[in-house]
């Protein structure tokens, strides 16, 4: 059997998520030199931890997705309602943002596929 605890809301997140989440997120715009400065400083910190890079390796593609569909909220009717709320804005253009974050979505589609690509999982 296997067992699942989820200690997100403990903050007891594995770093994996933590590097995931810093290099995928939408605000991060690092260039290539920074990002893989910061991903060999990473590593080193968690040098400890044998598998860490592996298991590094294998959640990158997911953690893509995770924020291609992040950023695909904005067709929820709900959040839509409530992004027209908060900005205060009487003329909120759905269609437009909608069409930017399909592009965005799709963007991390296209980078997912190539870091598939990078690894060989096994």
């Amino acid at each position: 059997s296997m067992t699942f605890l989820d200690f997100d809301y403990f903050g007891w997140d594995d770093p994996v998520k933590l590097m995931a989440d810093f290099i995928w997120h939408p605000a991060m715009n690092l260039r290539s030199a920074l990002r893989e400065k910061w991903k060999t400083a990473m590593l080193r910190l968690f040098a400890c931890d044998t598998y860490f890079e592996e298991r590094l390796n294998a959640a990158m593609p997911l953690y893509g997705l995770r924020w291609a569909l992040i950023v695909l909220n904005e067709f929820l009717p709900e959040l839509a309602q409530k992004r027209r709320d908060a900005h205060g804005l009487k003329e909120y253009d759905l269609e437009r943002r909608q069409r930017i974050q399909l592009k965005k979505a799709k963007q991390y589609c296209d980078q997912v596929k190539n870091t598939v690509s990078q690894y060989t999982f096994g």
